[in-house]
């Protein structure tokens, strides 16, 4: 797949590079913390569902934390 098939709205090349990155650590942090990721599941289970629906918490969490760095001490 090349990148005109991920992005076919024209997204900015380094926005989704950001996303990528993003969603590869908050992986990796809930492999080690022994959670779940929705790929861990069949596609559209109800496990994947609910696995999801955190795992986009995890990401809110990491982008909360990341905009606190970012603005702290201005």
């Amino acid at each position: 797949m090349d990148h005109d098939e991920k992005l076919p709205f024209g997204v900015d090349a380094s926005l989704f590079d950001d996303a990528c990155w993003l969603a590869a650590r908050v992986a990796a942090t809930r492999k080690a913390q022994g959670k779940a990721i929705p790929s861990d599941f069949a596609q559209g289970s109800p496990e994947a569902d609910a696995v999801a629906l955190d795992f986009v918490r995890d990401i809110e969490r990491a982008l909360a934390g990341r905009l606190k760095a970012s603005t702290e001490g201005h």
